[in-house]
């Protein structure tokens, strides 16, 4: 299959791929690589993307040149080879106002420039209804669960990095 890039036989399936994958299927995340990956890498410079699942990030220098990746990231999905897809939410975001993806909070801190990561507002809230479950408590001891449920939060989930198979869907 990797001698011709981005070419899946139907027969290799056996007909399976025509009715589709199952919802957390293991093989979902590779598979949205494979028919991502050369779409994505249409749009713009591969080193500006992160493919994880069928997660997108894509990175630019202005809200213009955002604007514009957001539209043409639109058109080739709805137009891609293999079908439909869509965007289920989208948006332009500027990193010193902090967006989620991925379950963290990126933003930029005006404290010293540097990309700071904590768990996102979601993840911040359904902890927070975990913790008032409970019971009313003390500031104070609130305050430290959720100092404890961030460090253990943020050691749980690694931060993505590239891997060799990650490159061969963006080539």
């Amino acid at each position: 299959l990797l001698h011709k890039p981005h070419t899946i036989p139907i027969g290799v399936f056996g007909g399976v791929a025509l009715s589709g994958l199952p919802q957390g299927s293991c093989a979902s995340g590779t598979i949205a690589g494979i028919l991502l990956g050369p779409t994505l890498k249409g749009i713009t410079s591969t080193d500006r993307i992160v493919l994880y699942g069928d997660d997108i990030l894509i990175a630019a220098s202005s809200k213009p040149e955002a604007e514009a990746l957001k539209k043409a990231l639109k058109k080739a999905l709805e137009s891609h080879t293999f079908g439909r897809f869509r965007l289920k939410h989208s948006g332009v975001y500027h990193i010193n106002d902090g967006f989620d993806f991925l379950k963290y909070r990126h933003r930029r801190s005006s404290w010293n420039g540097k990309i700071v990561l904590s768990p996102s507002k979601r993840c911040y809230t359904r902890m927070e209804r975990k913790v008032m479950a409970n019971g009313p408590e003390s500031g104070k001891l609130m305050r430290s669960k959720i100092k404890l449920y961030v460090s253990r939060w943020m050691r749980s989930f690694p931060l993505w990095k590239r891997t060799p198979l990650s490159i061969i869907f963006l080539e």
